[in-house]
């Protein structure tokens, strides 16, 4: 199927995992609640007609309303999911991988609606909680023995990476968790004003408050089908109310970083070029990776 997604990157050096699982890879692509809305609701759709082709199922006027609240039920309660691990999961649910509490493998069915939805998930969730601990596990042995990489190596990763943001937000309005790290580098360069600044003040103050309102209405429109994320969702919503949690402090960045890539498009200014002013490019230059 195709969607329209692109994967995020983080501001470090990653090592590159050897046989890396598919839970890994599919985790680690935007989440629904990355998405702006038309976007998001299209790629439902999308999600939606594939999965009802893998399934077998045929439509009429009796499972069109089904379809049509099992649509809203993704865009809701699956919005800490990506598209590939909603995919992962029912590929793995019609490959016999799931098993029921009584260890039988579970039955498929050429049925698509929100119960079944929740069931699969489910025994995602589950199985994706094992394989992610053993993946980390691994992720950290292997880090422990490769060689620290070089300042070259970090500075090429980093310019890709935020180029990569800049894309990102070019194309899907989106930033998602790495507006963070593009943050600190831009302060640091003082491209951006930094929050430390007596004359900001006023600003990141209402960045801060449009940050909590953000994140105040968006878990409180959370759902889950399992009773242990809900209650973790209750427990951040109650953080997000007193203030005192740096999800705000990071969303607010986040917040800052659009404003300011947006502001670009606006001005017709390409982001490179404020890199190559800013930054001492001739290693990225004479670099095999130059994303330059």
């Amino acid at each position: 199927m195709k969607l329209a997604l692109q994967k995020y990157k983080t501001d470090v050096f990653v090592v590159e995992m050897q046989n890396k699982p598919q839970m890994a890879v599919a985790w680690e692509n935007p989440k629904l609640r990355d998405y702006p809305e038309e976007i998001r609701n299209a790629n439902t759709f999308d999600l939606f007609a594939w999965l009802l082709d893998l399934l077998g199922v045929k439509g009429d006027e009796s499972t069109d309303k089904h379809h049509d609240v099992a649509i809203t039920f993704i865009n809701s309660s699956l919005q800490n999911y990506t598209y590939q691990e909603i995919i992962l999961a029912f590929e793995k649910y019609v490959s016999g991988e799931f098993l029921e509490s009584n260890g039988k493998q579970m039955l498929v069915t050429q049925q698509l609606n929100a119960v079944v939805i929740g069931r699969v998930m489910r025994e995602y969730e589950l199985l994706k909680k094992r394989e992610l601990d053993a993946y980390r596990k691994k992720k950290a042995d292997q880090m422990s023995k490769e060689d620290k990489p070089t300042e070259e190596q970090i500075l090429v990763t980093m310019f890709i990476n935020m180029i990569g943001y800049w894309d990102q937000y070019n194309e899907f309005k989106i930033i998602g968790n790495g507006g963070e790290t593009v943050f600190e580098r831009l302060v640091e360069k003082g491209i951006i004003g930094s929050p430390e600044d007596q004359k900001y003040k006023a600003y990141y103050s209402k960045k801060m408050k449009a940050a909590k309102d953000y994140l105040e209405m968006e878990y409180s429109s959370k759902k889950s089908m399992i009773k242990e994320t809900r209650d973790k969702y209750k427990k951040i919503l109650k953080e997000l109310k007193t203030g005192l949690t740096p999800r705000i402090e990071s969303k607010a960045k986040c917040i800052v970083v659009e404003e300011y890539f947006q502001n670009l498009i606006n001005k017709k200014i390409d982001f490179k070029d404020v890199l190559r002013e800013k930054w001492n490019i001739r290693a990225i230059e004479n670099s095999n990776e130059n994303p330059l």
